[in-house]
C-alpha cells in the first residue's frame, strides 16, 4: 500500500480512490484534447467546446484529493501516532522529495490562478 510495508492508515484507501477518479479524469481530458482534432470526433466536438466545465470537474477532484490527504495528516497529527509518520519522513527525503514539492506547488499555483 505504501512505501513502508508496516504503515497503515484508515483513510489511505478513500485516498487511493480520489487519487484514481483525479488521474482518471487528466486522462478523459489528455484524450478528448488529442482526439478531437480527428474524424469522427472533429464533427462531434468542437475544439474548446466543453474543456472549461472539464478542468472545473477535474479541479474538483484536485480539491477532493488534496481534502482526503490533509485529512489523513490532521488524523496522523492530533493523535499524535508515532507508527504512522514514517509515511510522511520517507516522502520528505529521498527520491520522492522532489515529487512533493512539484505537487505543492502545482496546488498553491493553481489556487492563485
Amino acid at each position: 500500500m505504501s512505501l513502508d510495508p508496516h504503515w497503515y492508515s484508515t483513510i489511505f484507501g478513500v485516498l487511493m480512490l480520489g487519487g484514481q477518479g483525479l488521474s482518471t479524469m487528466a486522462f478523459a481530458i489528455l484524450m478528448l484534447a488529442l482526439l478531437v482534432r480527428v474524424e469522427p470526433m472533429s464533427q462531434r466536438r468542437r475544439p474548446r467546446s466543453n474543456f472549461h466545465d472539464h478542468g472545473k470537474l477535474m479541479f474538483a477532484f484536485v480539491m477532493l484529493w488534496a481534502y482526503f490527504s490533509v485529512s489523513q495528516f490532521l488524523i496522523i497529527w492530533s493523535a499524535n501516532l508515532p507508527e504512522e509518520v514514517p509515511f510522511y519522513l520517507e516522502r520528505l527525503h529521498g527520491p520522492w522529495y522532489p515529487i512533493s514539492v512539484a505537487v505543492l506547488l502545482s496546488a498553491s499555483s493553481r489556487c492563485r490562478s
